[in-house]
């Protein structure tokens, strides 16, 4: 479609708007002068952007793939190859937050992709996306996104930056994993390797202190926390501060939960590392117990795991269903005097049931004095594979 041809069908299309809207006004009972004032304001109010014609809808990535799929139909997903270039944008983008922050609110579809740098700014040119439609890139004026419109038959889908290159590299079902993989291209091609995360930094950051807090801890729960002092031996501490060096190296997006970094480790795996013939796996395995029932670390109910997470537990798992899940821990903060004060209450607790050691701790006697729902936090109950889940991988 040439471009006379588009203002043509455009301009046909604000006619038939600016009379539904007269006659609406007629409807209402609006006559003489108060209709020609109406119908001024009809006629001469804005209609360039997408916000004063019509709401726009944002993109499911089930819209993503029909689009995906009507340029491959279509010939046409090679006329949306992306350009890579070197910028001096690191001197002022150090984190992920801050790239998203600049991509949204700068029109970088003319710099990303070079079929798009031609068209102006709010100006109608033929979509290449959908059959039989028009698009314009402009800045929502309520958002301040810059956004890729396409309208066909009156309705208008918006994409952001990130859902185009989705688009162009193949789309996930998981809008998450989408955007995390379009956010990383996008630093490729800007030269922004080597940019941060907050998030990721922060909960990096929170490993850092729980290190440094186990470096003193058990001088200062002798002193402040005498119950769990007595509890807490070598090789528990050894465990504790083993489980902080996984969970910082294993930082990223996809494990995460209730907000915060969550990572498995096996406990054979663990054994392993630590290389001491008195901390083989039943001995890691009744650490990490107790370490749980005191609340210095946290396992994470399988039922609350992401697919994702999930399907990485089972694959781990294999085909053996009688071997159990690899656990997923999540750990609080040491800085936080609640956390060792509570753990001070429960020690205290356990020793009044005539719980001293880790080898006292069983799921029975948390069930019979603590009731199931410690239990269980403590002693997870087995996840088993319905009859119709396959192996993901």
């Amino acid at each position: 479609m040439n471009n006379k041809l588009l203002e043509k069908r455009m301009d046909v299309q604000w006619k038939k708007q600016i009379s539904r809207e007269i006659e609406e006004e007629k409807d209402n009972g609006v006559s003489g002068k108060e209709l020609s004032r109406k119908v001024y304001h009809i006629i001469n109010k804005p209609r360039s952007s997408a916000a004063g014609r019509k709401q726009y809808i944002k993109p499911r990535p089930e819209d993503k793939k029909r689009i995906r799929t009507y340029l491959i139909e279509t010939e046409k997903l090679n006329q949306f190859d992306k350009l890579q270039r070197q910028t001096q944008l690191y001197m002022i983008i150090q984190t992920f937050d801050k790239l998203k922050e600049l991509a949204l609110t700068t029109n970088m579809f003319e710099l990303i992709f070079p079929n798009l740098r031609q068209f102006q700014e709010g100006k109608k040119f033929p979509c290449e996306l959908r059959e039989n439609s028009v698009a314009w890139i402009a800045r929502d004026p309520k958002t301040g996104i810059y956004r890729y419109f396409s309208e066909r038959f009156g309705k208008i889908i918006g994409l952001n930056i990130f859902d185009l290159i989705e688009i162009i590299d193949g789309v996930e079902d998981n809008p998450r994993e989408g955007f995390r993989k379009a956010i990383l291209e996008l630093a490729r091609l800007l030269g922004l390797d080597q940019l941060k995360d907050r998030w990721v930094l922060e909960q990096e950051s929170k490993y850092e202190r729980n290190l440094n807090v186990i470096q003193t801890a058990q001088a200062k729960m002798n002193r402040k926390y005498p119950t769990l002092g007595a509890f807490m031996a070598d090789k528990h501490m050894r465990v504790l501060e083993f489980i902080q060096h996984c969970g910082k190296s294993h930082v990223n997006r996809m494990m995460y939960h209730q907000g915060e970094a969550i990572f498995y480790v096996a406990t054979t795996h663990i054994a392993k590392a630590i290389d001491d013939k008195k901390l083989d796996q039943p001995a890691v395995s009744r650490s990490i117990n107790l370490l749980t029932a005191l609340g210095l670390i946290e396992k994470i109910p399988y039922i609350e795991l992401s697919k994702e997470q999930l399907d990485i537990a089972v694959g781990i798992r294999g085909d053996n269903g009688k071997r159990q899940l690899v656990t997923f821990f999540r750990i609080p903060d040491y800085t936080n005097p609640s956390t060792f004060k509570a753990a001070e209450d429960m020690a205290r607790k356990l020793r009044e049931v005539g719980i001293r050691t880790d080898r006292h701790l069983t799921e029975d006697k948390l069930r019979k004095h603590f009731g199931d729902e410690i239990a269980k936090r403590v002693y997870l109950p087995p996840y088993r594979l319905a009859p119709e889940e396959e192996i993901p991988f």
